[in-house]
């Protein structure tokens, strides 16, 4: 994988690489006229952190990775093409065909940099040596399931695909274990998908997976899995500070009233999530506006923990701290929850700085995974925080005791009789459990 590709799809980042991923992105320009002591300041991470980072990179040193980086954005590699909205109605005719042919050349060209090529040749040889390929794909990846079907009558293929999903699932009940499932799906995750790969797997089925990079149900259980070009990831999807969405939400929060919205605390987690606001209102004023906005109908704690993380991924931490104290005011029965965010931004703020304060947060994280009735919900907070503190400081006295306290909580986060945690929670930490292992 190229050095541009390496930092666009971030495979096997932890949440601090990452970080510094997006911020050679977003501020490519500036990146190539910075030093590494410049660079370490702007990302909030060490000259150390750094250094390490450009080495997991495939460079030397900073020098080395800064001129390739010089190089890649002064040939204009990165692509300048809005992939969730590649023209709008004033385009031009040429403006349209133009970016759409790039979007899908970019898209073809970012395929194959994340493809296996071992993989390949191995769903070749199934799909050659299977007398029918079972076929699985709903939504929008239906209509290439069918591009399939079609492709392979050119050299005698049988493909069974069912149109409707449930006579999809119904399919899957036949298989057995000489069966070669091919299942398209680019989130990996749809509930449609799910039961079909459940049963596939009981009855002992070979899987085929077509998916984009990620962590998703069908990535994890898939014998053979075949990456596709993923830049269109839902949150990642949206571009930085989107007007069109920005407006959306401030209409929605001043005109819409709760009673009005189905399965509101559902709502709730998705529509004030830090992370879509975050790429929204990237006028921090602005964001925060429409959290009091929102407050003035919601006063959740959930709520004013969200808008204490956006504030904190901008780094206005005072402001930070006063929403999670709000957010403290109103908690009655989720005070643990809230102790939880006012540490996450209380390490984030310290992690770079100070050892000791960063210690102060993890013992607040642990005191949460200790003794809150809903403990398993803090598990993954304080294993990735412990993964970042382990990475900042290597030698640190506490490093052994962390990382035994943190596969202590996977471990009971991960048991089969815990019923707290969602599967993908549950990936989330068995991924963490491998990086810790490996510090």
């Amino acid at each position: 994988m190229s050095l541009l590709s390496t930092i666009e799809y971030q495979k096997g980042f932890s949440e601090l690489e990452k970080k510094i991923a997006d911020y050679l992105i977003e501020h490519k320009e500036d990146v190539i006229h910075m030093n590494l002591k410049e660079l370490a300041e702007a990302t909030y991470t060490s000259t150390a952190t750094i250094s390490r980072f450009c080495k997991k990179l495939g460079e030397k040193n900073f020098n080395d990775f800064r001129v390739h980086f010089a190089e890649i954005t002064q040939s204009q590699t990165f692509s300048t093409i809005n992939f969730n909205k590649p023209f709008m109605q004033d385009s031009s005719m040429n403006e349209i065909c133009h970016n759409v042919g790039g979007v899908y050349k970019q898209t073809i060209e970012g395929t194959n940099q994340v493809l296996d090529m071992n993989e390949l040749e191995k769903a070749v040889d199934y799909i050659d040596k299977a007398n029918i390929i079972d076929l699985f794909a709903v939504g929008d990846s239906f209509l290439s399931a069918l591009m399939f079907e079609h492709k392979m009558t050119y050299v005698n293929k049988f493909v069974n695909l069912k149109i409707i999903p449930t006579e999809q699932t119904q399919q899957a009940l036949h298989t057995t274990k000489n069966s070669v499932a091919l299942i398209i799906s680019y989130s990996g995750q749809t509930n449609e998908i799910k039961p079909i790969v459940e049963r596939i797997k009981i009855n002992g089925g070979t899987i085929i997976a077509i998916t984009s990079l990620n962590d998703s149900y069908l990535r994890k259980k898939a014998d053979i899995c075949l990456t596709m070009c993923s830049k269109e990831n839902i949150i990642n999807k949206i571009p930085r500070g989107d007007q069109h969405l920005k407006k959306v939400l401030q209409t929605f929060a001043k005109n819409v009233p709760i009673y009005k919205i189905c399965s509101y605390d559902k709502f709730r987690r998705a529509g004030y999530d830090a992370s879509l606001i975050a790429k929204v209102f990237t006028d921090v004023e602005e964001g925060e506006q429409f959290y009091i906005e929102c407050a003035k109908k919601d006063k959740s704690e959930y709520l004013y923990q969200q808008a204490a993380l956006y504030l904190s991924s901008y780094k206005e931490h005072k402001k930070a701290f006063e929403w999670v104290d709000n957010a403290r005011n109103i908690a009655h029965y989720n005070r643990f929850t809230v102790d939880s965010t006012y540490a996450k931004i209380y390490f984030d703020v310290n992690l770079s700085a100070s050892e000791e304060e960063s210690l102060k947060a993890l013992q607040i994280l642990e005191k949460c995974c200790r003794n809150d009735k809903r403990k398993s919900i803090h598990f993954l907070v304080f294993a990735e925080c412990v993964e970042q503190f382990c990475l900042q400081y290597p030698n640190s006295k506490y490093k052994g005791y962390l990382i035994e306290t943190a596969l202590e909580f996977i471990s009971e986060g991960l048991s089969e009789s815990n019923k707290a945690l969602s599967k993908k929670i549950k990936w989330r930490l068995n991924d963490s459990k491998e990086k810790i292992k490996k510090l």
